[in-house]
């Protein structure tokens, strides 16, 4: 999961292009990363950076995301899914 700071960024702009290098490079090194345990979010549109790293901190959706996303990484490495 990576969040994604959204300075100036188009509004049609989806984030997770900003992790797919990184996924091709696990490929490219024999990790394979299935598609949907990738997950990239904007963690601040509409707000400043400042406002966004106090936002960030009671952000129960992006917590809650992040704790659904490890369960199903462990879930895929023993084998459930």
């Amino acid at each position: 999961m990576s969040g994604f700071y959204a300075h100036n960024i188009k509004e049609d702009t989806d984030p997770k292009l900003s992790i797919i290098p990184i996924v091709q490079q696990c490929c490219y090194s024999g990790i394979f990363v299935p598609e949907d345990l990738i997950i990239a979010k904007y963690m601040n549109k509409g707000v400043s950076y400042s406002e966004a790293n106090v936002v960030y901190k009671n952000n129960k959706e992006i917590l809650e995301s992040a704790k659904d996303l490890v369960k199903r990484l462990v879930q895929y490495v023993i084998g459930e899914i």
